[in-house]
């Protein structure tokens, strides 16, 4: 996995998760394509990047349910990913 394919990931599952939960609109969205586009807008420069990390984020938020959206919006291994 590259960081490029991971912000693919990672933006395709979190806006699932947000269409499945019906809050899109409260995080700004008005549509799972916006949220995707917004979501893998930004350039993916890591000095570090964990394919471990990469992998175990993406299986956590693809998991993740409605509950879990409201107490723990992204998994750690989301943000030990990548590291700037």
């Amino acid at each position: 996995m590259t960081p490029e394919r991971f912000d693919n990931q990672f933006a395709t599952a979190h806006c699932e998760l947000l269409t499945e939960c019906e809050v899109l609109d409260l995080y700004g969205y008005n549509t799972a394509r916006q949220c995707e586009a917004e979501n893998t807008a930004h350039e993916s420069e890591c000095d570090e990047f964990s394919k471990q990390d990469a992998m175990d984020c993406i299986g956590e938020v693809e998991s993740m349910t409605c509950v879990d959206l409201a107490s723990d919006t992204v998994p750690k291994a989301c943000e030990r990913a990548c590291s700037p």
